[in-house]
C-alpha cells in the first residue's frame, strides 16, 4: 500500500489532501519536512481506537502550516483540539460530532481577515441514555466571547453543570434542535433564533427569553415529535408583539383545526416583513382565507410571504393579498396548474408583487406559466418541485 509519505514526495503541489486509513499510524509516520501548499487536510481513521492524541495534532500542525480547513475523526477528546485555532488564527468556525468514545471535529476558515472563533456547530451521535457526557465546558470557555453563531444538538436529559453560567456577548444566531435554554438566556444580543418543538418540549424554560434585539425567529415542529403544548407558542408570539421589532418569522407544520390561536397570534405581528408558514393540512378554503385576510390586516409591512400547503390560497385570497402593497415576493403550492384560469389571471394582476414561486404537487403545464410570463415580463416566475425558504 502506497504511504501518505511517498504521496506527499510524488505530489509536491497538492493543496488538498483526504487520508482515509484503518488503524493509527499515518500522523506518526509523516517525515520531518512541511506542506506550506497544503490548505485542506482531512483525516479519518476507520478504526477508532486508538484516537487521534493533543501531542499527533501538534504534529499536523508542525507539518502542514498553511491549513485553511483541517478534518479529524477520531479525537480522543475536546481538549485535545483546542490547540488547532490557536495554531491557526484564521480558522473561524468549528463543527464537533461527539459519539460515545470520541470526538470529531472540523475547524475552517471563513475567508476574511479573522482572528476569532465566530460559528459553533455540535451534534452528539449514537447516544445512550446512561452514557457519560463529553465534556463541553473547554470549548465554549475558549470562545464564548466571540461566538456569533451557535448550532447545538445535544440531548436535552444530559445534566450540563457549569455550562448554564457561561456567558454570549456576541451571539447573534443560535440554532436548538434538542436543548440549551441556557444558552438562550445568556445571549442578550441574539437577533436570529430557531428552536424545535424537541427543544421546547425539553425545557419549558425556553420560551421564557425574549432577546430584546431578536429579529428573526424560526419554529422547527417538523422534527418527529409533537408539541406539548401549543398554548405557550401563542403566548410567546403575543410577547413578542410588545417586546421586540420581529421582521421573519418561519413556522410549520401548523394545524389549521387546532391551532387558531397560533395564527391569530401571527397576525398581530405589525412588524413582520417576511412570513413563511407549513400547513400540515387545510381541509377547507374559508381557513386559509380568514389566515390570509388577518396578515392583511395585521402585517401591513410583509414584503415576502411563503405558504406551504396542499392546495393553493383562492382567488378571494390572491385579491385580498393585493391590498399588501408592499409584497414582492409570493411562494405558494398547488396541486397542478391546469383548471386555474381565475387564478392565474389574480396573480397576473397582481402588480406589485415582483417574484412568484410556484410549487405544483402534481405535472406542470407550462402554457399557463408561459402565458403568465408573456402577461408579466417584469416578474420573475420559478418553478420548483419542493417547497425551500427563499
Amino acid at each position: 500500500m502506497i504511504t501518505l509519505e511517498e504521496i506527499l514526495t510524488a505530489c509536491p503541489n497538492l493543496i488538498s489532501l483526504t487520508v482515509t486509513q484503518y488503524g493509527d499510524g499515518v500522523i506518526a509516520d509523516l517525515p520531518s519536512a512541511t506542506w506550506p501548499n497544503i490548505s485542506a487536510l482531512s483525516i479519518e481513521l476507520t478504526e477508532p481506537d486508538p484516537c487521534i492524541t493533543r501531542d499527533e495534532i501538534i504534529h499536523l500542525c508542525d507539518h502542514f502550516p498553511s491549513l485553511k480547513e483541517l478534518h479529524l475523526d477520531p479525537c480522543v477528546d475536546i481538549e485535545s483540539v483546542l490547540i488547532i485555532p490557536q495554531r491557526f488564527p484564521l480558522m473561524t468556525s468549528v463543527e464537533l460530532e461527539i459519539f460515545l468514545t470520541h470526538v470529531g471535529v472540523t475547524y475552517k476558515s471563513s475567508g476574511y481577515q479573522e482572528l476569532s472563533m465566530t460559528k459553533l456547530s455540535v451534534t452528539i451521535q449514537h447516544w445512550q441514555e446512561d452514557d457519560d457526557l463529553v465534556d463541553m465546558i473547554p470549548i465554549l470557555r475558549q470562545h464564548h466571547e466571540t461566538l456569533e453563531d451557535i448550532q447545538w444538538n445535544i440531548y436535552p436529559e444530559r445534566d450540563y453543570g457549569g455550562l448554564a453560567h457561561i456567558q454570549y456577548p456576541s451571539l447573534k444566531k443560535l440554532s436548538l434542535s434538542s436543548s440549551g435554554s441556557f444558552i438562550l438566556h445568556n445571549a442578550p444580543m441574539l437577533e436570529e433564533l430557531k428552536m424545535s418543538s424537541t427543544a421546547i418540549n425539553a425545557d419549558t424554560r425556553m420560551l421564557d427569553t425574549i432577546p430584546p434585539r431578536l429579529k428573526i425567529l424560526e419554529f422547527d415542529f417538523d422534527d418527529g415529535q409533537e408539541l406539548n403544548d401549543e398554548k405557550a407558542i401563542e403566548r410567546y408570539l403575543h410577547r413578542i408583539s410588545h417586546q421586540c421589532l420581529l421582521q421573519d418569522l418561519t413556522i410549520g407544520l401548523i394545524d389549521v383545526d387546532t391551532s387558531g390561536n397560533v395564527l391569530n397570534a401571527i397576525c398581530g405581528l405589525r412588524t413582520l416583513q417576511r412570513v413563511v408558514v407549513g400547513f400540515a393540512e387545510v381541509r377547507k378554503p374559508y381557513q386559509m382565507e380568514r389566515f390570509l385576510e388577518g396578515l392583511v390586516h395585521g402585517c401591513p409591512h410583509l414584503l415576502c410571504l411563503e405558504i406551504d400547503c396542499m392546495i393553493a390560497p383562492s382567488t378571494y385570497s390572491i385579491d385580498t393579498l393585493k391590498r399588501l402593497e408592499r409584497l414582492k415576493h409570493f411562494a405558494f403550492s398547488i396541486n397542478d396548474t391546469c383548471g386555474y384560469d381565475s387564478f392565474w389571471r389574480a396573480i397576473g394582476t397582481f402588480t406589485q408583487l415582483k417574484r412568484i414561486h410556484v410549487y405544483p404537487e402534481n405535472e406542470v403545464n407550462q402554457l399557463e406559466i408561459e402565458r403568465l410570463k408573456q402577461q408579466r415580463p417584469d416578474m420573475k416566475i420559478i418553478v420548483d418541485d419542493k417547497f425551500a425558504r427563499y
